[in-house]
């Protein structure tokens, strides 16, 4: 039970409630909606008889309380409050701080590609999987701080070159951009909804649902938290969303591309056709686009190059490990 102040005391005997554990619920429960303050009634009460102080209020639960005693117990109340927060702010702080030891990349790009939101079979859309991706990416935003930028596929959905040979190239393409939007839709929607802010940006305006990609806008949204969601790829056709990663990447000021895919890194061949596939721990922009590795088109390989982007590409089950990668340790592929 919390000490009394010298100006009020309390016989919690008499009383029909429990008495409050803490100072906080001392000043909640004086300033609840229970209290009845009424001027004229408390003078009637107080001349009617002796045993009511013109000091108290009286309340519904027969619970006298102080009206002067207030500012001391509100006072009392800021501090203890005050205290807790400066404590837990300075602890926080501490971790931050230390989870932060040795981050490389204060800014980088994260590639989704669509499959990760489809089902098993690398279509439709899989919400649990989506929200699963969502947390990962909040813990890691979260524990390093770094100021992150999202570019996602459409490929769950639909691909341009999956068309049909008879149907338009640039028809085709537009609706794999539009495949991306409701991909990005639904990684905000996750994320949002577990607590992190994001903004979504389109290279063409859909402005109901985005915002128009505006790169200086886009660079504000990052240096205030907030998660950025880049969808559309470039906004033009004959481009893939991996060459928009690499553009917005370069436009934005990025350190790093982290490309998120269903294997370790980059092989050979595709391992989950080939077992006998070779892993390539590191490889040079050049080597990447000699042996036209699939993992990305050789646009995006040139911009990379072209302006000394490294890029990582891992599997996305080791998401946590992000904090890693950010620190400098080798996992997945490294192309620089």
């Amino acid at each position: 039970m919390p000490p009394e102040t010298s100006a009020y005391k309390v016989n919690w005997e008499t009383t029909n409630i429990s008495p409050p554990a803490s100072l906080i619920e001392r000043f909640i429960l004086l300033f609840s909606s229970d209290i009845t303050l009424s001027f004229k009634s408390l003078r009637a009460k107080s001349s009617a008889s002796s045993k009511v102080s013109p000091f108290l209020i009286p309340t519904k639960t027969k619970y006298p309380l102080p009206i002067f005693p207030t500012v001391s117990l509100f006072l009392d109340v800021l501090t203890e409050a005050s205290v807790t927060l400066w404590t837990t702010s300075f602890i926080s702080g501490i971790v931050s701080k230390v989870s932060n030891i040795g981050i490389k990349y204060k800014r980088v790009l994260l590639k989704l590609t669509g499959e990760l939101f489809g089902e098993k079979n690398g279509k439709g859309i899989n919400f649990s999987s989506i929200e699963e991706i969502a947390k990962k990416i909040i813990k890691i935003w979260k524990q390093t701080k770094v100021e992150l930028a999202i570019v996602v596929g459409g490929g769950n959905i639909f691909r341009g070159r999956e068309r049909a040979k008879d149907v338009d190239e640039v028809s085709a393409d537009y609706m794999g951009m539009l495949a991306t939007i409701i991909n990005g839709m639904a990684l905000q929607e996750a994320i949002e909804r577990l607590g992190a802010p994001t903004r979504m940006l389109t290279a063409f305006e859909v402005r109901f649902v985005a915002e128009p990609y505006i790169r200086r806008r886009a660079i504000r949204h990052l240096e205030k938290g907030r998660i950025i969601i880049l969808t559309a790829g470039v906004g033009s056709p004959f481009f893939t969303t991996d060459s928009g990663a690499a553009l917005r990447a370069i436009e934005l000021k990025c350190n790093l591309i982290l490309k998120a895919t269903n294997v370790d890194g980059i092989y050979s061949n595709d391992p989950k056709k080939n077992p006998k596939a070779t892993f390539y721990k590191k490889l040079s922009y050049d080597e990447a686009i000699k042996k036209d590795l699939k993992i990305m088109d050789t646009t995006a390989f040139s911009l990379c190059k072209n302006h000394n982007m490294p890029i990582v590409v891992f599997n996305i089950n080791k998401l946590n490990s992000i904090d890693q990668i950010l620190k400098g340790k080798a996992i997945g592929t490294l192309v620089s």
